[in-house]
């Protein structure tokens, strides 16, 4: 019997082990994978460059779901002087619309009953908090006219900003997803789940923008709208440049994703906790510092509208109306 016992306790020491080291290892590849990346940013001067005719008259953000949660697990606590409490984390997507009715929607939030072990683990760190359950919102299929929806993009595949583009299909859509080849070829651990969500829509098209001569990569068939490989968060995380012109005047945008998780992120320069860009979602941290930069230079010397997917307390702050 104790000889049983000690052959099963063996066992399973080796199986925790090899566990552990598989762990490593992929967390190790990974790492190497998004520390290779550092592409160029535009500067403001390219960036105004792309101005043209017959731009999008107006944005929108859509929140399909929504928690407060502790500052401290958005933004590294030793680099942050605000105090201590508790900040709105959302989920959105935004909808730019032309003249035409047209609409193009970046990322698609979330909605009810999550699957996947990725939104698992963010369910559990948003919850770990005070046990709250995520409020949720109507999911995207059930707040816009999907025929209305004729482009798709995502800041990036974390199932987070995929998993809301479920009910699109089958509410009866037709789109063409823009990515760029670097988010189309280009997966981790963390991605495989959001590319299987794009995959599984079959009422869309995947189109992969070839690199061109601009760093700012034409959407086409959306004049106005351009996108940016900037990796740093994902392999394929990409920018959204957006020229929106209203009765006031033209207004660009920057979407940046997850670039930072709250709007003091870019304003102070504050990176997220050190155990989630290097254990729970490995990123590079000098391309993110240097993606920080960009977005304060942008925001504060010139202007531009900055806006963060996670942070709700900002977007509703913005100009950028909620579409109710």
């Amino acid at each position: 019997m104790r000889r049983s016992l000690f052959r099963l306790a063996v066992v399973v020491a080796i199986v925790l082990v090899a566990g552990l080291l598989l762990a490593m290892n992929v967390l190790r590849v990974t790492q190497a994978q998004i520390d290779s990346l550092n592409p160029q940013l535009p500067d403001y001067r390219q960036i105004m460059a792309s101005r043209q005719a017959h731009l999008p008259t107006a944005i929108h953000f859509l929140p399909t779901a929504s928690r407060s949660i502790a500052r401290d697990l958005l933004l590294n606590a030793q680099q942050d002087s605000m105090p201590k409490g508790e900040v709105d984390l959302s989920f959105p997507a935004f909808v730019l619309t032309w003249s035409d009715g047209r609409r193009f929607v970046i990322d698609g939030g979330l909605e009810a009953n999550p699957k996947g072990s990725f939104l698992r683990l963010v369910e559990w760190l948003v919850n770990s908090v005070d046990g709250q359950p995520m409020l949720y919102q109507q999911a995207l299929h059930k707040r816009l006219d999907v025929a209305s929806i004729q482009g798709l993009g995502l800041t990036h595949l974390h199932k987070d900003h995929t998993a809301g583009l479920k009910g699109l299909c089958a509410a009866g859509a037709q789109m063409t997803t823009y990515q760029t080849v670097e988010q189309f070829t280009m997966q981790n651990y963390l991605t495989f789940g959001g590319d299987d969500d794009l995959a599984a829509m079959t009422c869309s098209t995947r189109l992969v923008l070839a690199e061109q001569d601009s760093l700012l990569r034409d959407v086409q068939g959306f004049p106005g709208l351009f996108l940016v490989h900037v990796a740093g968060h994902t392999p394929g995380s990409q920018v959204f440049i957006a020229h929106v012109r209203r009765p006031t005047g033209v207004t660009t945008y920057v979407i940046g994703g997850d670039i930072a998780n709250h709007q003091d992120g870019v304003t102070h320069n504050i990176g997220k906790p050190f155990w989630y860009s290097r254990w729970l979602v490995p990123e590079n941290l000098a391309q993110m510092r240097r993606l920080r930069e960009w977005l304060k230079s942008l925001a504060s010397r010139h202007q531009l509208q900055v806006l963060l997917s996670h942070d709700l307390r900002a977007l509703k702050d913005s100009d950028v109306p909620a579409l109710d």
